[in-house]
């Protein structure tokens, strides 16, 4: 499913900021949340786990977000988010 399809099935934003600005911040703002869920689970708390997995499991799904795994991004190589906490 391409983003925009996922967009639609969801029905709802992430945030207000990703509601005002569609085609730009949903992206980003859903990324970042993505890899809390996905990389980071032990730093979020389990509302806002549920929250997000309810939201916009769509999106989570959607090859907009699985493209940068098969570009081999992986966020934890890059940096450490444990420095920043």
């Amino acid at each position: 499913m391409d983003w925009l399809a996922a967009q639609e099935n969801d029905g709802e934003f992430i945030s207000d900021h990703a509601r005002n600005i569609p085609f730009q911040e949903d992206i980003a703002v859903t990324f970042l949340v993505h890899l809390a869920v996905d990389h980071r689970r032990d730093r979020i708390s389990q509302a806002l786990f549920d929250t997000v997995v309810q939201t916009v499991p769509n999106r989570l799904a959607s090859q907009g977000l699985n493209r940068a795994y098969r570009l081999q991004l992986r966020p934890k190589d890059l940096f450490s988010l444990d420095s920043i906490a």
